[in-house]
């Protein structure tokens, strides 16, 4: 795989507005491969409702 967001800003996928507490469900991810076979990220928020990424390509597969 080679990484697309490698970067100190692509390595932060989301922030949670207020943070999530360690023992609590507060996001929900769903990994998607496409037809160019990249791999996409949707990133929801459990506790705002809010769809913090969408459909976002994290890598290309081989």
């Amino acid at each position: 795989m080679q990484p697309l967001n490698d970067t100190p800003q692509g390595k932060t996928l989301a922030k949670l507005d207020p943070p999530g507490a360690p023992g609590s469900d507060r996001i929900r991810v769903l990994f998607q491969v496409d037809g160019d076979r990249q791999l996409r990220v949707t990133v929801d928020d459990l506790l705002t409702q809010e769809r913090l990424i969408n459909y976002q390509i994290v890598t290309q597969l081989r």
